[in-house]
């Protein structure tokens, strides 16, 4: 453990082994609440009948990577006593037909009615998959990686499956809310055993919260650089999730960042610089022949992901960040010459699919193409001993 403290500033790194949240293995769960799209509907369990209840999304990237897994054990026990149900949380019917109109899935596909069920399960981290055995009790609450064909026998058995506890335990991010500390100024730092981890910092606050989250994240907080413009050099880094809470003298962003860097070193072993590179990027202009379709600001929206954009308010400069973040993964430049105007935007697409991310783009009235750019990278190297 390392503690320092001083009047202006607090920083502490705990190191404890992490845990998880239990679930209430060999109870019956409560009835699913959901709404049949593809397949059978899912009310109740019925008794004799074992179930795989995935909960995943059309947004969510390892969701979509495990539909090949499921799709093969679902049609391997076709005719046996289990059954798979795909539960989608917070997608709508278009996001669902549009997504199955290019992916097959081999099982039922229900939508989790108003979230209903996920919250009954606390079901907060996706992909997760939920066993229910013969005896209507719940058998393992798990990732679908860690279901095989030996488990699902097991399961249908009414065997004990011994499998790993699936994490439960979501992001806090208003923990900063109860530090130990009345210090003015402070950095702290602590290991996390939250499943699922994100981080909060609004503009102009002076402070910054996050948890659940690794070395990369807090790099890229402390430089302001998104994942495409970080060269990630670094080997051999702890796998470790942390609680972050930093609390500048001043309401400005920069201080925040400035409160973070002398710590990566020793913390992480980590050396930072900005170098100049060569990168495929897309860039996107205003197209001359099609009238600009941009919204006024709005009071309201939903934020990003994947497949979706609703932005309350926003820039040019906020709107290619999240072009690159969310429609892309490549980096995007903005070359529209729209200065500061604001405006809103509501925009879907095909998740992971970058052409109909830039079909719905030029809807819009901009133009995208592709090129290469000297672009400014972030450059993360381990620091020499």
């Amino acid at each position: 453990m390392r503690h320092k403290t001083t009047a202006l500033c607090a920083l502490a790194v705990l190191l404890s082994s992490p845990g998880f949240a239990q679930v209430t293995i060999g109870k019956k769960p409560p009835a699913p609440k959901t709404t049949p799209f593809q397949g059978n509907s899912l009310t109740e369990f019925k008794p004799g009948m074992s179930y795989v209840l995935e909960f995943w999304g059309t947004w969510c990237g390892s969701c979509r990577v495990a539909i090949p897994h499921l799709n093969k054990l679902a049609l391997e026990h076709k005719g046996k006593n289990v059954t798979f149900y795909s539960i989608s949380v917070n997608d709508t019917l278009a996001d669902l037909k549009a997504f199955l109109s290019k992916n097959k899935m081999e099982t039922n596909v229900v939508i989790d009615t108003n979230g209903e069920t996920s919250e009954k399960y606390n079901v907060y981290v996706f992909p997760t998959t939920v066993l229910i055995g013969p005896d209507g009790k719940v058998a393992a609450f798990t990732r679908p990686e860690s279901v095989n064909s030996e488990v699902l026998e097991k399961l249908i058995a009414g065997k004990s499956l011994g499998l790993p506890l699936a994490g439960q335990k979501t992001a806090d991010f208003d923990w900063i809310r109860k530090l130990p500390t009345t210090a003015i100024s402070y950095v702290w730092i602590e290991e996390s055993d939250t499943a699922s981890g994100g981080s909060r910092f609004p503009p102009g606050r002076g402070e910054l919260s996050g948890d659940g989250i690794g070395a990369p994240t807090i790099v890229s907080l402390a430089y302001n650089a998104d994942y495409e413009h970080t060269d990630w050099r670094a080997k051999d880094l702890d796998n470790l999730k942390y609680r972050i809470a930093v609390k500048a003298p001043i309401k400005d962003d920069e201080a925040v960042r400035e409160l973070i860097r002398p710590l990566l070193k020793p913390l992480f072993g980590v050396s930072v610089r900005w170098e100049e590179q060569e990168k495929d990027v897309y860039i996107v202009t205003v197209d001359p022949n099609k009238t600009l379709k941009l919204s006024p600001p709005t009071p309201d929206g939903n934020g990003a992901g994947s497949g979706r954009i609703n932005w309350p308010s926003m820039d040019t400069s906020k709107m290619v960040e999240l072009f690159t973040a969310y429609c892309f993964g490549k980096i995007t430049v903005d070359a529209t010459n729209l200065g500061d105007r604001k405006f809103s935007m509501n925009l879907k697409w095909i998740p992971g699919d970058r052409a109909s991310a830039t079909e719905a783009i030029e809807a819009l009235g901009f133009q995208v193409t592709k090129d290469k750019r000297m672009v400014k990278m972030l450059v993360v190297e381990n620091a020499p001993k």
